[in-house]
């Protein structure tokens, strides 16, 4: 079923939902738009794709009629109900895609919601093993803390994006595809993986320990991993300046760092 303005309407009335702001739940009601979405996603046929949070339905009928190897994970239980009644041929699992394994899936798709924008991205990037494209849509300033490698918004997210894989903004979509409208501008977005297991979740936690404070220096930060010694011989190493800030230094130093940190 297509969505648009009239159907999501009558979908809402017919289960009695109340659009959740806190859950995020904009539903996409522009049927050009969800289908611009999907096909962001490039599928070949033995892939297992994921949507996380479906909502009622938007990009799920597009992405069912480019595969029938689709599952759909949504942590509300009416939402699921929904989907279900409209889509009993799809695979529908009621869980948090926070708590979820991640691991079977080729591809993933998600309209994102707000609230868990970072913790989401971060929880594929590094659960999702087999994955080898996202397609997500998120708001645009959360858009720029994601893909950011420098200034304010450059932080861990950005780090482990860019050596997990390589973004590339598609389109922009208006707060007027959404009932109700958002307060800003989403962006559609795709990452394509590297596939190579660069930095794991023990040095994840490394690198958002060594952004803990972003207005004290990377001297700092370190502490809270080791002695100051030792945190001055490692900086040494890398030939990076004591004054230097956490937002100053690359991704691939980073790396570098996590590695020194482990010994």
């Amino acid at each position: 079923m297509q969505i648009d303005r009239n159907t999501c309407l009558e979908i809402l009335n017919e289960y009695g939902i109340i659009p959740s702001k806190d859950k995020g739940q904009n539903y996409l009601v522009n049927p050009d738009t969800s289908k611009r979405i999907a096909d962001s996603l490039s599928i070949d046929k033995d892939d297992k794709v994921l949507e996380i949070g479906p909502g009622i339905g938007s990009l799920s009928h597009f992405l069912y009629e480019k595969t029938k190897n689709l599952s759909l994970i949504d942590i509300d239980e009416i939402s699921c109900n929904v989907l279900n009644n409209i889509y009993p041929d799809i695979k529908v699992i009621n869980e948090d895609a926070l708590k979820a394994d991640l691991s079977q899936y080729d591809r993933i798709i998600s309209n994102v919601p707000y609230s868990i924008t970072s913790d989401l991205i971060e929880h594929i990037l590094l659960n999702a093993t087999k994955v080898k494209q996202c397609v997500f849509m998120v708001q645009e300033d959360a858009y720029r803390r994601i893909i950011s490698l420098k200034g304010k918004d450059y932080g861990p997210l950005s780090v482990l994006l860019s050596l997990k894989g390589k973004a590339k903004t598609l389109f922009k979509v208006s707060p007027n595809d959404f009932y109700p409208h958002p307060k800003c501008v989403s962006i559609v977005f795709k990452i394509d993986l590297f596939g190579e297991q660069v930095i794991d979740e023990k040095g994840y936690k490394i690198v958002k320990t060594l952004f803990t404070n972003r207005r004290k220096t990377l001297l700092n930060n370190t502490l809270l991993l080791m002695n100051r010694d030792k945190a001055i011989s490692l900086l040494e190493e890398l030939k990076l300046p004591l004054t230097v800030r956490p937002e100053e230094i690359s991704p691939e130093t980073y790396i570098k760092l996590v590695s020194l940190c482990g010994k």
